[in-house]
C-alpha cells in the first residue's frame, strides 16, 4: 500500500468548529444520502473511526442541530487522515456523503485497523492540525 506523506481533514462541520478557519461545511447544506461502499463496511468503518488514536480531546460536549446530544468533541487520527467524533453520529444517520469512498478503501487495505501513532507521525499531525485550524495570525 502506498504511504502517503500528507495529511487530509475528513467529516468536519462548520457548526462545531470554534477557530478562525472553517474547513468543514453546514450539515444545512448537505442531504442525508447512503453510500453503498459505507453500508457495505458500516459496522467495520465505525470501529475504526472511533478505536483511532485520539488527536485531542476536548471537555467540550456537542449536540446536533436539533439539540440532540452526540458526546464530547475528541479529534481522532490515523496519522493520515483527520476526523471528529461526530463523523460517526452523522453517518449513522445517512449523511455518508462525509465519508469518502478512497478513507473507506484505505480503511479495508489496513484490514480496519488502525496503525499507531509514533512520536513523529504525532507531531506532524499536531503541526498540520495546528496550521490549519488555528494558523498563527
Amino acid at each position: 500500500m502506498e504511504n502517503k506523506s500528507y495529511m487530509e481533514v475528513l467529516g468536519f462541520l462548520k457548526e462545531y468548529e470554534n477557530g478562525p478557519i472553517k474547513v468543514g461545511i453546514s450539515i444545512r447544506d448537505i442531504e442525508p444520502i447512503a453510500s453503498p461502499l459505507f453500508e457495505t463496511y458500516q459496522s467495520e468503518t465505525t470501529c475504526y473511526l472511533e478505536r483511532a488514536p485520539i488527536l485531542l480531546a476536548m471537555t467540550r460536549w456537542i449536540s446536533d442541530i436539533d439539540g440532540n446530544s452526540i458526546g464530547p468533541l475528541i479529534i481522532h487520527t490515523d496519522g493520515i487522515w483527520i476526523w471528529p467524533s461526530y463523523l460517526v453520529y452523522y453517518l449513522n444517520k445517512g449523511y455518508q456523503t462525509l465519508i469518502s469512498d478512497d478513507f473507506i478503501n484505505y480503511m479495508r487495505d489496513l484490514s480496519f485497523i488502525p496503525n499507531e501513532l509514533t512520536k513523529e507521525r504525532r507531531r506532524n499531525v499536531e503541526e498540520f492540525y495546528i496550521r490549519t485550524f488555528d494558523p498563527p495570525k
